[in-house]
């Protein structure tokens, strides 16, 4: 048992690393492949997003997957997809072939990220639910410190090609070790039912939605375009939530949702995402266009914030398997917005290490709120939807993600000011604590009730 927990932590961690890690890793190499393929802004927009709408269409799906068959092929598969995805993104010869092949990785990416928490949560103790996530959230605060850094290196000595190449061979060693050293974790049933029609609905709701609400912060879309897409993604939840109202076995169980618990740590992790705008998408402008920061000098202040992230996330862990996930989270999202709250006080004048600082707090409150709150929403969720539950959470992270840089960038063009636009996303991080809270106090797991138990189920 310890062996297996070793393995699965090890290998877990590791593809965790790996996707975070590329993830900067393309974001550091966009100029050189646009200078080089002749693309245009447009173009490059395409190649951003086009992983991005695979992953927030399928990340449910896989979860329920992983929940059907089994975590462990899911997880190998994805990190095999992620790998070939690499390869054929180093070798595009154009720009759509590039967006294809990000398409690609996006789909790997969401098979591993959907299979990789129940993989790591079903290894150990309830009790220590908290601390595993933790290692998780440390694990992508390594990737995303380390993917620009490393990757700017090698785009600048061996090219993007061999910077977007370098992730494969890690993701097949990866796979190939998942498949050998995990033993399988599939269900005692010998043929599973899988909801094709309400996770085809589903899909295609939020692939939707996305472009929907990416578009209009990239400038609105014609009336037509506009009215047309709306429509599209009313009837398409309509009808995904008509085909899981009748399946005896749906995509996502609607009764998850009766959960306090569950709700409200979805809600408070869709509305941090979107005051974390703040700092993926304004401070790297705020660095270099108000204060005349070089790209590489930027990229190292904000690296103040994965480091909070890795100082913060252990204690929190800890503290969520002591005491449950809503002091912490909610404790963890009040530091993050007054972090964010004094941003909208920066001025030009503001020193280089003031700012260092600001994030560094603001890494520590990410960390306190990010592990405890994913503990408190796969706690409230019983063990055969774990991979659901890690689904639901990423889509919304992910979408979250998309309506921060859509309303920061809005509200950034409209007025000019920095300060307005954090302003209003410290309003989002106002919202998100107080959602945080209102999961109300959740039972520690091993102190009276069944770890992953859904009350009222």
């Amino acid at each position: 048992m310890a062996r297996r927990r070793s393995w699965t932590a090890g290998l877990v961690l590791a593809g965790t690393t790996l996707v975070s890690f590329q993830g900067g890793l393309l974001r550091v190499a966009f100029p050189a492949i646009r200078a080089d393929l002749g693309a245009s802004i447009g173009s490059m927009e395409l190649v951003g997003v086009a992983g991005l709408v695979v992953t927030i269409a399928t990340v449910v799906i896989f979860g329920r997957l992983a929940d059907l068959f089994g975590a462990r092929p899911i997880y190998s598969w994805g990190l095999l997809v992620f790998a070939v995805a690499a390869a054929l993104s180093a070798a595009a010869p154009g720009v759509g072939a590039l967006a294809a092949a990000q398409a690609g990785q996006g789909l790997g990416w969401s098979m591993a990220v959907s299979a990789a928490t129940p993989l790591l949560v079903a290894a150990f103790p309830a009790e220590q639910r908290g601390r595993v996530v933790a290692s998780s959230h440390m694990a992508i605060a390594i990737g995303l410190a380390a993917g620009p850094g490393a990757g700017g290196f090698v785009v600048e000595h061996l090219g993007w090609r061999a910077a977007l190449l370098s992730v494969a061979p890690v993701a097949l060693v990866l796979s190939a070790l998942v498949r050998t050293k995990l033993s399988a974790d599939g269900p005692s049933r010998p043929r599973p039912h899988f909801d094709v029609a309400g996770s085809a609905w589903l899909a295609v709701a939020l692939a939707v939605l996305l472009v929907l609400v990416d578009r209009t912060g990239h400038g609105g879309l014609p009336p037509a375009a506009l009215m047309g897409m709306s429509a599209l993604v009313v009837v398409a939840f309509t009808a995904f939530l008509a085909v899981e109202t009748r399946s005896a076995e749906p995509t996502v169980d609607m009764r998850l949702f009766r959960s306090r618990a569950f709700s409200a740590g979805l809600v408070a992790s869709f509305l941090n995402f979107v005051a974390m705008a703040s700092n993926m998408f304004l401070v790297p402008f705020f660095l270099q266009e108000a204060l005349g920061l070089s790209a590489g000098r930027a990229g190292t202040v904000m690296m103040a914030m994965p480091v909070g992230v890795l100082m913060a996330a252990p204690l929190a862990g800890r503290m969520a398997d002591r005491v449950g996930s809503r002091v912490p989270a909610t404790l963890g999202m009040v530091t993050v917005t007054g972090a964010i709250a004094i941003m909208a006080t920066f001025t030009r004048g503001v020193s280089v290490a003031e700012v260092a600082a600001v994030l560094l707090v603001y890494g520590v409150g990410a960390g306190f709120f990010q592990s405890p709150n994913i503990s408190g929403v796969l706690g409230a969720a019983p063990a055969d939807r774990l991979g659901v539950a890690s689904g639901t959470l990423s889509t919304l992270g992910r979408l979250g993600q998309v309506v921060g840089v859509a309303v920061a960038g809005g509200l950034w063009e409209r007025t000019g000011a920095f300060d307005t636009a954090f302003a209003v996303l410290a309003g989002f991080g106002v919202l998100a604590a107080l959602s945080s809270w209102l999961r109300g106090p959740v039972a520690v797991a091993g102190r009276g009730t069944r770890p992953g138990s859904l009350q009222g189920l």
